[in-house]
């Protein structure tokens, strides 16, 4: 009977899942523009002086890294998953991902140049931009599920390996079919990260804090 009692009591101090929802957004939008001011910064530099290699370093591993970390801090600092919990840390994910995408698809949006982009230009642009989305929600799952630093660490894996996969695909397709491998690793990068967002979204929950469980997402 008390080990039922604790076991109620600790149900009930975990915080509902969606709960930090609402910050979780702040926290995004606040991960954004600090992600977006720290990789341009060191974009800046890296180009100028390692140009292509720098290039390489920025996507593959810094920018990541960069990402990923401002993502954390800010849900840390904005969404303080100690009363929380970090279930919602996926929506952080999911507005990274949706500001991402609609970043990579400005210049199609644009009216003075949307005319001008041909079908496998188009394409190319809503392959990236689903990528983005789909990569962006699943690193968040992830972090939701796993939590914390652990979590953190999970994340920045996922992000490197994919960003050096997809990077490598693209060279390696577009060096043997030019324009046309390029779309096609662009197409690749997004079914690899419409595939790894359906399997952290089924994976079982693998910490607390208010991380969900295949209960409360069914909920």
């Amino acid at each position: 009977m008390r080990r039922e009692a604790a076991g109620a009591v600790d149900a009930d101090a975990r915080p509902p899942p969606g709960r930090s929802a609402g910050r979780a957004v702040l926290a995004g939008v606040v991960a954004l523009v600090l992600g977006l001011a720290l990789v341009n910064l060191l974009a800046a530099r890296l180009l100028s002086e390692a140009g292509g290699v720098g290039g390489v370093l920025l996507v593959c591993a810094i920018g990541p890294l960069v990402e990923e970390a401002c993502k954390f801090g800010a849900f840390v600092a904005v969404a303080r998953p100690a009363r929380r919990g970090w279930s919602g840390y996926w929506v952080l994910g999911l507005v990274f991902g949706v500001a991402e995408a609609l970043l990579k698809l400005g210049r199609f949006l644009t009216p003075e140049t949307a005319w001008r982009e041909d079908a496998a230009a188009a394409a190319a642009l809503l392959a990236g931009a689903l990528a983005s989305l789909a990569l962006h929600t699943a690193l968040g799952v992830v972090v939701a599920r796993v939590t914390g630093r652990r979590g953190l660490a999970a994340a920045c894996a996922a992000h490197v390996a994919f960003n050096t996969l997809t990077l490598g695909a693209i060279f390696g397709l577009s060096s043997v079919w030019g324009e046309a491998g390029a779309q096609l690793g662009l197409g690749l990068s997004a079914t690899l990260a419409l595939a790894l967002l359906g399997v952290t979204w089924r994976a079982p929950a693998r910490g607390g804090d208010g991380a969900p469980t295949e209960g409360t997402r069914r909920a």
